[in-house]
Formats: structure tokens, C-alpha cells, sequence
């Protein structure tokens, strides 16, 4: 009976953020195995992940499917090492990114995988798929298409500002003004 043969039947694995930098996953014989692993997942689906790790070396994938009951689409994910299939399982691959670089995160050695504006190949790059959010609750897509990983980027990363100046016959001149800036601007400054 396949049934007893399989781990799980139908799940997602969507939105999330994945970052191995302890010095601790990689001490092993085998180093850091995979993160995101499919062991025996019927009909399995890995939508929007963003998966970092700060030692390719001594990584063996960043995402994998295993066992010939496995069975998964995985779309839109971005990583910077290798995914791969083992032990004859099978997948549908689509719009993922396998060269993500550090640089393109607001701080990938923290775990903050969101997108900076020099993540240009994952940004609108996308295919389509049947999530509306991404791991913030942001829309997706939020420009010509959806954005590879976790994480859906707004904007250009430009400071948006506005002002009011009032002036009074007679009187003092008033300037009134605002300003919000994108994450990673926020982030050059420390301030995230």
C-alpha cells in the first residue's frame, strides 16, 4: 500500500525564511544536510522559500526531494547552493533561483532573508502560482510578477518625501515635511 510507504500526502512548505550561519550545523562528518528536505512527500508543494547558507562547502543542498514516493512542484524558490533529487524521487521545477548572493538580503547572516533592491534577478521574476502573500502578508505580486523567495519587494528602494510650506503674510514662514524610506535604506542606516 503506497500509503504506508509515504511521510506525508499533499503538504506546502511556503514563505519561509531558512539561514544556516552557525559555525555548529557544519561541524558535523556530513555537514549541514538540506534546508528544506522531502523525504517520502506525495504530491508535496515548496512555494517561496528563501534558503541561505553562509557555508557552501559544507552544505549538501539547499533544498531536496528523496525517496521514490516523493513527488513535489517546487516554485520560486530562491537559494545560493544546490537543490537536487536523490533516491529517485521526482519534481517539477519552475522559477526558481539557485545564485542568490548574501548581498541581496537585508542580513543574511542574521536570518533576515527580505529583499534588498540589488536582488534584481530574483525581484518580478517569478511564475505564477496560487499565493497572494508573502512571508510578511505583503501582496503578491506586488509589480509586473511575482518576486522569487519569501519575501515580495515593494518599490524601488527610493526615499519617498513629502512637503508643506505655509507662509503667512507678516509672519514666520512654517515648513512641515516627511519622510519614509524603504527597508533597505532603513537597513544602510542601521536603523533594521
Amino acid at each position: 500500500d503506497v500509503y504506508k510507504r509515504q511521510d506525508h500526502y499533499g503538504g506546502t512548505v511556503s514563505n519561509n525564511f531558512v539561514s544556516a550561519a552557525d559555525a555548529g550545523l557544519f561541524g558535523s562528518e556530513y555537514g549541514f544536510d538540506c534546508g528544506i528536505c522531502l523525504w517520502q512527500a506525495c504530491e508535496a508543494e515548496v512555494l517561496h522559500n528563501s534558503v541561505h547558507t553562509a557555508n557552501s562547502g559544507a552544505t549538501f543542498s539547499s533544498i531536496e526531494w528523496r525517496f521514490p514516493y516523493t513527488s513535489a512542484s517546487i516554485t520560486n524558490n530562491l537559494v545560493n547552493h544546490t537543490m537536487r533529487e536523490r533516491d529517485g524521487a521526482t519534481a517539477t521545477l519552475a522559477g526558481n533561483l539557485t545564485a542568490a548572493e548574501a548581498g541581496w538580503y537585508v542580513a543574511a547572516a542574521t536570518g533576515d532573508l527580505h529583499l534588498l533592491g540589488t536582488a534584481t534577478a530574483a525581484i518580478d521574476h517569478g511564475v505564477a502560482t496560487a499565493l497572494t502573500a508573502d512571508i510578511d502578508g505583503d501582496a503578491r505580486p506586488s509589480g509586473s510578477a511575482p518576486d522569487v523567495g519569501a519575501d515580495e519587494r515593494r518599490g524601488q528602494g527610493a526615499w519617498i518625501v513629502g512637503a508643506e510650506i505655509r507662509i503667512a503674510a507678516a509672519g514666520p514662514v512654517e515648513l512641515r515635511y516627511a519622510a519614509r524610506a524603504h527597508r533597505d535604506v532603513l537597513a544602510a542606516l542601521g536603523w533594521v
